[in-house]
């Protein structure tokens, strides 16, 4: 699905920043509100939401006229037993602690509907968005939940946002009580958009709401070091006293003003059955296309790099000169998520690695997630939960997919690929000033990292012997990368 817009503001955060704009935005609502996400944990991100549709509701009743229509969709499983999918979520139990979304007596200005998703066993919505009037619409990579994760947010507007809200409409599936009002009045745009046409920078009305930009950025680098402070390796660096790249922490990336850009919606639907089929779908060609035609680089950040069709196509990059460029996390692992001792990453590496000729190698470049304040990648749970991809510094790919096993052949997925040099460099300059992976991230030719002195990391478990190397071309099939079984 072929559009434009603009992208006015990038946040490279942790979760409460994001969910902030979040609240932000939903509090200007004048008609409508749809919302969609993953995991929704009754958590501080859940409760800044609800006061923003209490906040919401009593500018409503202020301004008189027709209540707005909010819809939140999440995917927080089904009983096999139930075999319903698509389920509306009863009032009660969405306004219970469990969930800790407001009851309708809350919210007499708003009309709230929720959805609960889940496609038994493993059809996962893995979609995160927001639309708001269909004017804007934000796409992120994070969920509502209290985790120490960092995630990436990018607010668009133009035509792309029909797009966005043409997928969160299709995802829904059922009909809808009550309708959306602006279901049938898309928005109407000129015929050759401009840059004037919208607004940039501290012209944003979601930037009129916000704390000092350096207060935040301050604040929320605190709340990082004290929450990667905990089960990290030792780390040379005190957790308040970074290195030189944490000093130019900086949350929000407002872009220069810019015309919009081409851009090309590359989604996935989901596939409840177990195993591996239905691999052809937009996400994964456009990834996959996107690495085979790279003349010079691709760069990836993803909690997870396991999936078997983009291993192989990497190492293909790296062989015919293309230098490959992955950030992953160490340990992303939760209750069962990637492998049960959480080494996936660490085995895919060294498999990599281990398929390379000494002349290839330095071509493949991974590095493990380094957090702000911190010289040694974080072997905790949750680090980084950022997904995105550019190629040759011009195109870039970002959204809600990890190069996974789940997210390749099971999630509904929501991803945008955008054509601009513009905002690839302003990404790869925020990934870069806002966490010091690839200042002290980078593994060795034999995949394993090792401080100055030489030592590894601390592993949970036993570290497997690496995987052995096949021939100097695996096939896809044939590649023992771990694969995922569970994703948020």
């Amino acid at each position: 699905m072929g559009s434009t817009g603009v992208a006015p503001l990038t946040l490279i955060s942790h979760t409460t920043d994001i969910v902030q704009h979040y609240a932000d935005v939903i509090v200007a609502a004048e008609h409508e509100v749809f919302f969609t996400t993953n995991v929704w944990e009754a958590s501080r991100s859940a409760a800044v939401i609800k006061d923003a549709l209490i906040e919401l509701s009593r500018r409503t009743l202020e301004r008189g006229g027709d209540k707005v229509v909010v819809k939140i969709m999440y995917d927080r499983g089904v009983a096999p037993a139930e075999g319903r999918v698509h389920q509306l979520v009863d009032p009660k139990v969405y306004s219970s602690p469990s969930v800790g979304l407001p009851s309708p007596e809350e919210i007499p200005g708003v009309e709230l509907e929720v959805q609960n998703y889940h496609i038994p066993p493993v059809g996962t919505f893995h979609q995160k968005c927001l639309v708001i009037d269909r004017k804007i619409a934000s796409l992120s990579s994070n969920n509502i939940q209290e985790r120490g994760d960092v995630g990436f947010m990018v607010q668009l507007e133009g035509p792309v946002v029909q797009s966005i809200y043409d997928t969160a409409i299709l995802s829904w599936w059922t009909s809808f009580h009550p309708p959306l009002p602006l279901l049938g009045k898309p928005v109407k745009y000129a015929s050759k958009l401009t840059a004037d046409m919208f607004k940039f920078g501290n012209d944003l009305p979601a930037m009129s709401v916000k704390e000092d930009p350096e207060v935040m950025a301050e604040r929320t680098r605190q709340r990082l070091a004290k929450l990667n402070a905990v089960g990290t390796a030792p780390s040379p660096s005190s957790p308040l006293n970074p290195p030189p790249p944490a000093r130019a922490f900086n949350p929000i990336i407002l872009h220069a003003p810019h015309a919009p850009f081409p851009v090309a919606m590359i989604n996935r639907t989901p596939r409840a059955l177990r195993g591996q089929g239905d691999g052809y779908v937009p996400q994964n060609l456009a990834w996959l296309a996107a690495i085979k035609f790279a003349r010079k680089s691709v760069f990836i950040q993803s909690p997870t790099f396991s999936a078997k069709p983009i291993v192989s196509a990497a190492l293909d990059a790296v062989r015919r000169g293309v230098l490959v460029e992955i950030y992953a996390d160490l340990e992303f692992n939760d209750d069962g998520e990637i492998s049960a001792d959480g080494l996936a990453n660490r085995n895919v590496a060294t498999f990599m690695y281990a398929q390379l000729a000494d002349e290839h190698k330095d071509n493949l470049r991974v590095y493990w997630y380094t957090a702000k304040d911190q010289r040694t990648p974080l072997t905790a749970r949750h680090t980084c939960h950022i997904k995105l991809m550019i190629v040759d510094e011009t195109i870039a790919i970002t959204g809600n997919g990890n190069v996974n096993h789940q997210s390749w052949f099971h999630s509904q997925e929501l991803n945008i690929l955008v054509d601009s040099a513009q905002l690839c460099a302003d990404w790869r300059a925020g990934i870069d000033s806002n966490q010091n992976t690839r200042a002290y991230g980078r593994v060795q030719p034999d995949g394993l990292w090792r401080d100055a002195a030489g030592r590894e990391l601390p592993t949970r478990a036993s570290t497997p012997a690496p995987l052995a190397a096949t021939s100097s071309q695996p096939s896809v099939a044939a590649s023992p990368v771990p694969s995922a079984k569970k994703l948020q």
